[in-house]
Formats: C-alpha cells, structure tokens, sequence
C-alpha cells in the first residue's frame, strides 16, 4: 500500500483535490473498408482535462490510418499496420485541453484485418485528469 511520508501505518491516502480526478474516455469506431469513420468528444463546460494516457486497439489487425485530434489539429497518428492488438502511448508532459474543445478519434480503414467482419474495428481510450476549469 502506497502511503504519504507522515503518514500512519495503514492510512488510506485520501485523493487529492487539486490533483483532479482520475477520467477514462473510450471512443471506438467501425469504419467500412475505404471509409473514414470518427467519433468525437467535448470537454464539458466548467472542466479542463489534462490527457495523460492513450492505447489504442486494432484487435482485428486491419490496416489503414489512426488519428486522434484535439480540435481537428492531429496530435497522434498512426499507420494500423504497426499496431497488432493494442499500443500504449503514456504522456509524461499532460496534453490540456479545455471546456469546449473536442477529440476527436478518426480512422481510414484500407484493409480489413478479420475476414468475419464486415467493417474495421478500432478504438482509442484516453485516461488523465479532469479539474474544475481554471484551477
């Protein structure tokens, strides 16, 4: 059990505040082969988010191109092709985004992976914190 330095022994540590709170986001898509599908998500009024985690999935191993946006600006992509399974992109600097701004998880399916599915199958999380916006 992690503890605070002061701490007693066996004194759950309490979650800090200021620190935000612990957010996961799944967007997931199913783009038809030669298609483009996204899915996309608004930072809520009154909210910050700082984006600290990203895995995204190619379960079936299809082939095409992977891109996640913040306000239609490109902040990762990737080429399917490398990605077999899952790929985990931990941040050490957060990416912020604000109250209003969107992710949005684009995908161009060229290639379809699993000869049982009709479509792509791709999906991004992002985990971080959200705060009170401005603090």
């Amino acid at each position: 059990m992690w503890q605070r330095p002061g701490a007693q022994e066996g004194e759950p540590i309490e979650p800090d505040d200021a620190a935000g709170t612990p957010t996961f986001l799944r967007l997931a898509v199913t783009p038809a082969l030669n298609e483009t599908a996204d899915l996309a998500a608004t930072i809520p009024d009154g909210e910050d988010f700082e984006l600290t985690d990203v895995r995204i999935e190619n379960p079936g191993n299809d082939s095409g191109v992977a891109t996640l946006l913040k306000n239609g600006e490109a902040m990762f992509v990737w080429s399917l092709d490398n990605i077999r399974g899952q790929y985990f992109e931990p941040r050490i600097t957060p990416i912020p985004l604000a109250a209003g701004d969107n992710i949005t998880f684009s995908v161009k399916c060229e290639a379809i992976g699993d000869a049982t599915k009709s479509t792509c199958t791709n999906a991004v999380n992002v985990g971080g914190r959200t705060t009170t916006a401005g603090t």
